[in-house]
């Protein structure tokens, strides 16, 4: 008699998911609305379900292993599928266009993979995206060509020591 295969649970998944975007069950527990413990009880239950360790454990976080990897490529997908299955239902799918204004100094090379997620999440929205400095973004903001603008701006130089601080009259 064959082994009835096991099942990627959701919710393991969407741990997983946060646990590798964070880099580490510390910072991921919060966002998660769990403890440590429950975090780590999860990654155990999905590791064993796999068969596999998907992250390897170390002082500064973890880091995904090869079938770690693997598995965050399937999981994003069964993540956006799950819901757009469920926006599906409550006939709440986004369409239109959306334009974005976003800071040159914000996460470049993750830039092509957040905007390939919203694309995948929203297939109907026509998403356009202009990268520009954060001085352009602010002084633009209410009367501008993009509805949601994202600049950077440091407040306060003792929240970030190496930093700079441009002080104008």
């Amino acid at each position: 008699m064959d082994k009835m295969p096991r099942l990627l649970d959701l919710d393991l998944l969407n741990a997983f998911v946060v646990i590798a975007d964070c880099g580490s069950l510390s910072a991921a527990a919060p966002r998660l609305c769990r403890s440590q413990s429950a975090v780590s009880e999860q990654v155990r239950k999905l590791e064993f379900i796999c068969g596999l360790p998907l992250f390897t454990r170390g002082k500064m976080g973890v880091s995904l292993t090869p079938a770690g990897e693997r598995l965050l490529v399937h999981a994003r997908q069964m993540l956006a599928m799950s819901d757009a299955a469920y926006r599906d239902m409550q006939g709440t799918q986004l369409t239109g266009d959306l334009h974005l204004a976003i800071t040159d100094y914000f996460r470049p090379r993750a830039l092509p993979g957040i905007i390939k997620r919203v694309r995948d999440q929203f297939p109907r929205l026509h998403l356009h995206v202009s990268v520009r400095k954060s001085a352009a973004i602010e002084a633009q903001a209410g009367n501008s060509d993009y509805d949601i603008g994202l600049s950077m701006t440091i407040l306060d130089k003792r929240v970030f020591p190496g930093a700079k601080l441009l002080i104008s009259q």
